[in-house]
């Protein structure tokens, strides 16, 4: 399992943080780059994604395009992750069916872990209790991130 996390400081600093048990994680899932944007793509990762990202916002596309343009002719989009902060501060998300059968269109689900991780981030959160995960043991409890 990976989990990842993207912040921007007020100076459009980037930062991005990955967990996992997979080695050289570093080199495949995060990208990002000063005032242009930044991405991380994990759960069975495409290394194109990145590079791919990375491209189109530095020819300043906006989040949900690159997320769009980049997952859409991925057969293997389905066992992926993938998430994209722009240097307009839009934010875009793709996640593939282990989580999206509890999500609503058009909105994000985190764990409690990414929640406690964004504490005092001015976001807030709708408890959408505890659930199982296709391929994870357990239940998670599940968070939508308040729009």
């Amino acid at each position: 399992m990976t989990w990842s996390i993207i912040a921007r400081d007020p100076s459009g600093a980037y930062g991005v943080a990955v967990a996992s048990k997979f080695f050289a994680v570093g080199a495949i899932c995060p990208h990002g780059e000063g005032g242009v944007g930044a991405l991380s793509t994990q759960a069975l990762p495409n290394p194109l994604w990145g590079y791919r990202g990375m491209r189109l916002l530095r020819e300043g596309m906006a989040a949900q395009a690159v997320v769009d343009h980049v997952t859409k002719p991925d057969a293997g989009a389905e066992q992926r992750q993938f998430h994209v902060h722009d240097a307009n501060g839009g934010i875009a998300v793709h996640t593939g069916a282990r989580v999206a059968t509890h999500a609503q269109t058009g909105e994000v689900l985190v764990s409690s872990t990414v929640k406690d991780l964004v504490a005092g981030s001015g976001l807030s959160f709708q408890d959408r209790g505890m659930q199982r995960l296709k391929g994870i043991p357990d239940e998670w409890r599940l968070f939508a991130v308040a729009q």
